[in-house]
């Protein structure tokens, strides 16, 4: 097996790079730490309204075992999840649990509740 396969592997778990620090970031590098073999054929579109000082609109397509970030609006996603970027980024730091900041209040959702309760298998926390 040539280093190109395993170096790059090697070298993420021995210095793990930082995590995003705006909202946008973390959002579309969520393929990047997507465990494929939790998806089980699902096929799902996320949408992200993000607000605060840095707002947007981005979304996930999970498809395939594959998981594709996008910027804008999708055409028909199965949840949207309202969040200010600074909530957001409190879930993905692991400083507050998600399920307790939507029952909370602190974000808001539309559409499908079991597809945002997945989010946790299918983008494990970076130990």
């Amino acid at each position: 097996m040539t280093a190109n396969k395993w170096l790059p592997a090697v070298y993420l778990k021995a210095f793990p790079p930082e995590l995003p620090t705006l909202a946008e970031a973390a959002i579309m590098s969520m393929p990047f730490v997507f465990d494929q073999s939790t998806a089980g054929g699902v096929r799902a579109d996320i949408q992200f309204r993000v607000r605060g000082a840095e707002p947007g609109s981005y979304w996930l397509r999970i498809a395939d075992d594959r998981c594709t970030s996008f910027e804008g609006k999708a055409s028909a996603p199965q949840v949207i999840i309202d969040s200010p970027d600074t909530v957001w980024m409190r879930i993905v730091r692991g400083e507050i649990d998600g399920a307790q900041a939507l029952a909370s209040g602190l974000f808001r959702i539309e559409g499908d509740a079991t597809v945002l309760a997945s989010l946790s298998t299918w983008f494990p926390a970076r130990r």
